[in-house]
């Protein structure tokens, strides 16, 4: 990722050391020789930091995303507040977290349905009456054994073949 952002961070650079550092250091020496107020004058030196911030920014980015991996393990789960840390991760990248990470609200509401559909899954398995009303089942044979030689022929609940 650094090396597909050189040209970018050069133009940066360039913007900062010859368009925004030059213009303000103008208005800062204009405002100190001809501003009537005293109370603006003052000592004062211009930095630009567009190129230094980019950096510090993908340097964060690199730094939260290897504690990441660095932490990826059972062990370490319990003591990490991963949202706050996910957070983070997304902010760096100049994602909205807010967008892409389920609230609390979200997440009780995804798990309330999950444990929905599993009570129901194992609620509905119990009322399964095998092979009711004359109907074959999954474990009833079609009259032929099966390749092994071993278990029940069947024939099809009864019926005659």
């Amino acid at each position: 990722m650094s090396n597909a952002n050189i040209v970018l961070k050069s133009v940066i650079k360039n913007i900062d050391d010859y368009l925004t550092k030059p213009m303000i250091r103008s208005l800062y020496d204009w405002n100190m020789t001809w501003n009537d107020n005293e109370l603006v004058k003052s000592d004062m030196r211009v930095v630009a930091k567009g190129s230094t911030a980019l950096i510090q920014k993908e340097v964060q980015s690199q730094r939260l995303l290897q504690f990441l991996s660095l932490i990826n393990n059972p062990m370490d789960a319990n003591m990490i507040k991963r949202d706050k840390l996910l957070t983070d991760i997304a902010k760096s990248l100049d994602i909205d977290p807010e967008e892409v990470i389920k609230n609390e609200k979200e997440l009780m509401d995804e798990q309330a349905l999950q444990q929905a559909i599993l009570a129901s899954q194992q609620g509905g398995q119990g009322n399964q009456i095998p092979n009711a009303g004359g109907v074959a089942g999954p474990d009833v044979g079609n009259g032929t054994p099966p390749p092994n030689g071993e278990g029940p022929v069947g024939n099809n609940g009864g019926l005659p073949l």
